[in-house]
């Protein structure tokens, strides 16, 4: 299980999308742990965590955003991301 906070927003994890348009969450340990699968990621080729958000680009050039819970909850389309492959934020 990983860590949640009061409101169950996942916090202090690593988050990816792969390839099969899924959602992962582990603890950042220096050991070979499981994933946990939350969700989908339908085609997405950047994903950042910011304003208790996280955020995709995709190969479709749109930009989401959904909330970060340990659920398959649906994304909301906010505007393009044409051509991105990687993202991060710098809070």
């Amino acid at each position: 299980m990983t860590d949640l906070d009061r409101t169950g927003q996942i916090r202090n994890q690593l988050v990816a999308a792969t390839a099969d348009n899924k959602l992962w969450v582990r603890d950042p340990k220096e050991s070979n742990i499981n994933w946990e699968e939350i969700g989908h990621a339908n085609f997405v080729t950047g994903l950042a965590f910011l304003s208790r958000k996280l955020w995709a680009a995709t190969s479709e050039n749109k930009l989401w955003i959904r909330d970060p819970v340990e659920s398959n909850i649906n994304w909301r389309e906010i505007g393009h991301a044409n051509n991105v492959t990687a993202m991060t934020a710098i809070p």
